[in-house]
């Protein structure tokens, strides 16, 4: 079933996607196993984090999500909610947008800029140091790659609408429990998702950059062969020159 599920979600999901997705449940799976008699680890809020950036954010990730035997739930809780995380836009300064274009102008992908002066808290000097030895950081972003980091904002700030209208001091709120741990199943399921599904990524993205470095190839072997049926070309061209040179001056040698 898990193995099933993986597959589902690599077939359907971005990279980025699926390596959050595995390491999300990866983690799920490994406190349920380091403590299976808490009941804290196999009851997780709904709008956690984890799972509004990752599992909901996942083309069937809920789905692969349930299928571990998680069930949803409402309970009635007390405690006052935690303050919402900001989203990028909010938390961007002017100075870190204009990092951010700059990057792109030197020819970085929009997607490798934000990241790295996300990791490097607007440093542009610094961040720049650890864009310039990725080669693969360049270049413009696919545009499916454009649509993933959009719908992981979109989730971001859905997660963050769900913390802010949490304000009252008594309310309802969703969980997923797991009911019954089955140790076997969920040992399984862990070596899929911390195992199996990165292996299978990993797979994935060398024979898209065999297929990428294929291509070039034959594009580079096309621009030769246009480079020298051009030259050919011109050299055709140029002897018909001089052969008409030649001509012109015999006639005007005999006259």
């Amino acid at each position: 079933m898990a193995a099933a599920a993986a597959r589902a979600l690599l077939d359907k999901n971005g990279d980025l996607t699926v390596e959050q997705y595995s390491a999300g449940l990866a983690k799920i799976l490994g406190n349920i196993l380091a403590h299976p008699n808490d009941d804290k680890y196999r009851r997780i809020k709904a709008r956690a984090k984890l799972v509004q950036q990752t599992i909901l954010a996942a083309d069937g990730g809920l789905a692969a999500f349930l299928a571990l035997g998680f069930r949803k739930e409402s309970i009635t809780v007390t405690a006052p909610p935690p303050p919402p995380p900001q989203t990028y836009e909010q938390s961007t300064t002017i100075a870190t947008a204009a990092a951010e274009d700059s990057l792109i102008q030197m020819g970085f992908r929009r997607s490798a800029a934000r990241s790295m002066l996300q990791e490097c808290g607007g440093d542009i000097s610094l961040a720049l140091d650890r864009l310039a030895g990725h080669p693969e950081y360049m270049g413009v972003d696919d545009p499916s790659v454009e649509e993933e980091a959009q719908r992981l904002e979109a989730a971001k700030r859905q997660a963050a609408a769900m913390r802010q209208a949490a304000t009252t001091p008594v309310r309802t709120e969703d969980v997923y429990v797991l009911q019954n741990v089955d140790e076997a199943a969920l040992r399984a399921a862990l070596e899929v998702y911390s195992s199996e599904l990165p292996a299978a990524l990993q797979r994935k993205k060398e024979e898209r950059r065999a297929e990428q470095r294929a291509r070039a190839k034959t594009e580079a072997r096309a621009a030769a062969a246009e480079r020298a049926a051009s030259q050919r070309r011109w050299g055709e061209d140029e002897r018909d020159r001089a052969a008409r040179r030649a001509t012109t001056r015999a006639g005007s040698s005999t006259r």
